[in-house]
This record gives C-alpha cells, structure tokens and sequence, in this order.
C-alpha cells in the first residue's frame, strides 16, 4: 500500500478525526482511509432518482392522475 502524507491539518479537524476513530474503533489512519475510500464512491442514488434518469432518457413518461374525491368525513355525531 502506498502513503500519503496530509499537512497542515486544523487542530479542530484532527480532533472530531481522533474522536470519530475512536466512536468506530480504529486508529485515526484507518479511520482517514475509511473516510477517503467513502468520499471516493461512486454516489449512490436513490430508485426514485435512477427511474426518473432513465425516463427522462426516453423522452419521459405522463402519468394520468386518478380524480380526486373529497375526503371522507368521520365525524360521530356533535360533540
């Protein structure tokens, strides 16, 4: 594995990196790697945003909304 050295650190950042490590258990050099190996991922969306990618891809899709009925009351008689 290859080293990468990271200077000039701000003391607030190298504190919540020390107390996040010690929150998952690992030192603070495996909780950076942790850090950079997940900012690096590919972004994971959602089924909703994927399917409306792809329809928009195709041109779209119109949905026909079903008529609205009033709501139903469920009163049970004067108070």
């Amino acid at each position: 594995m290859a080293d990468l050295l990271v200077r000039n650190i701000p003391e607030e950042t190298k504190r919540q990196l020390a107390l996040r490590a010690a929150e998952n258990g690992r030192s603070q050099s495996a909780e950076a790697v942790a850090i950079l190996e997940a900012s690096l991922q590919p972004e994971q969306k959602s089924w909703i945003r994927r399917l409306y990618e792809v329809s928009q891809e195709v041109g779209g899709v119109e949905l026909e909304l079903p008529a609205r009925q009033p709501a139903r009351d469920f009163s049970f008689g004067e108070a």
